[in-house]
């Protein structure tokens, strides 16, 4: 079984990993890119910081660095013009706004709000989710040629769920929208990602199945485990 030596070797070896990453010459090389590899780096680093506890540091990298990003890669209208500038736009452009949206929910652990922000330019997030739903709706043509064609709706069905917070009933009608036009489809009613991010109405799962069916004895997990022995639902969620 995973012991609390093994919990605590596997967060000494990211804490150091992270570390690397910031002070090498390849992670800051990595860091300082304009497109979907810097934005996955500051994924990395604030993942890898609250894995380790260090959500002091999570919040800083987010704070120098994504805000920032958020205003070099976004276009006011919401275009990304390094990823429309790739060989694959629709795939890039849609894996770097993944990536972004990623960060909104990794920010607010750490109190930062990216879902919200607008860059001095005017861009934000919403702009550039939103930004795709007149191609996908026949209101305008894709702009690029695609050497490998634009029919991959993964990274797109992944924004529009993950970013339903926005507009949970309209962006539910452009994810079937989206997957009309690429004419690919799945069961998103029983994705693993509407679990988490839940658009399509479905069974709901209430707070104490939801935590019964966790191990709460896992390491890391103690607070959880006493609060919703409390059934303090709210507090188990937040911690």
């Amino acid at each position: 079984s995973w012991s609390q030596e093994d919990q605590d070797g596997l967060q000494a070896w990211f804490k150091e990993f992270n570390r690397w990453m910031l002070e090498s010459p390849v992670g800051q090389e990595e860091e300082r890119q304009h497109n979907n590899h810097g934005t996955y780096f500051d994924i990395q680093v604030a993942a890898y910081s609250l894995f380790t506890g260090q959500s002091a540091l999570a919040k800083q990298h987010i704070r120098e660095h994504t805000y920032k990003r958020l205003d070099s890669q976004l276009s006011p209208d919401g275009e990304q013009p390094f990823e429309m500038a790739r060989t694959k736009p629709w795939g890039y452009s849609g894996m770097n706004l993944m990536g972004f949206v990623h960060l909104a929910h990794i920010a607010e652990r750490v109190g930062e709000n990216l879902w919200v922000y607008e860059t001095p330019s005017g861009a934000s997030i919403r702009k550039a989710i939103e930004w795709y739903f007149p191609f996908w709706n026949g209101e305008k043509p894709w702009p690029k040629e695609e050497i490998t064609g634009h029919r991959d709706p993964d990274a797109l069905v992944s924004v529009l769920m993950m970013g339903s917070r926005y507009d949970r009933s309209g962006y539910k009608n452009q994810i079937e929208k989206l997957l009309a036009f690429t004419g690919d489809g799945y069961d998103l009613e029983t994705s693993l990602l509407n679990l988490t991010y839940p658009v399509f109405e479905g069974p709901v799962t209430d707070d104490p199945m939801f935590f019964d069916a966790l191990d709460l004895d896992y390491p890391g997990l103690e607070a959880v485990k006493a609060d919703v022995a409390r059934k303090d639902y709210a507090a188990a969620k937040k911690d």
